[in-house]
């Protein structure tokens, strides 16, 4: 499979979803074969695999070397706890669980169910925040950005739903222009 097309298992009852063999663990998880390159939008939405679901906690989702895509929904309120990505993938890299771009340059998805930390600093260098990049993350109090973050670095609905109290922009003096529902 290089392919999984938009709402693939849509109207399906799936509630696990294990993409490679001979990985056994007890921990709900998303492994990508190797060989899969792209997750096209909404792909796992199903009646009981939304975004807005609950029920659908997932400890880690690895991204194979191959990975080079996925579409909107397809990691935005999955309820993950870390991202692991393969060190020889073009496209992906993670920092202690948390997704960006390889270049270090985006960061696309802080996990929602990461474990707590009082503080997360964005890496530095970062330039953009992408969209829902923040959204539901319920596991720290306080963000702050880089001083690198461009003037419309800040994507829609990048801190929607999120649980933070502080958010700091001291850093982020480039910011000029704040997103649709940022929080």
């Amino acid at each position: 499979v290089s392919v999984i097309n938009s709402y693939a298992f849509g109207g399906t009852n799936v509630k696990n979803i294990l993409l490679i063999e001979n990985k056994k663990d007890d921990v709900n998880a998303i492994y990508i074969s190797e060989g899969l390159r792209r997750i096209e939008n909404s792909a796992f939405e199903t009646e009981d695999w939304t975004f807005r679901s609950e029920s659908n906690k997932l400890e880690r989702v690895e991204l194979p070397a191959s990975f080079v895509y996925y579409g909107e929904d397809v990691f935005r309120g999955k309820h993950i706890g870390n991202f692991f990505v393969s060190e020889e993938n073009t496209a992906f890299s993670s920092i202690d669980g948390v997704l960006y771009d390889k270049n270090l340059e985006q960061i696309l998805r802080y996990p929602p169910l990461r474990a707590y930390v009082e503080e997360y600093e964005i890496y530095p260098g970062v330039f953009q925040i992408a969209d829902y990049a923040f959204y539901y993350m319920k596991s720290c109090e306080k963000i702050t950005l880089p001083d690198t973050i461009e003037a419309n670095g800040i994507g829609k609905y990048a801190f929607y739903q999120a649980l933070i109290s502080h958010l700091d922009m001291s850093n982020a003096k480039n910011v000029t222009t704040i997103s649709d529902g940022m929080c």
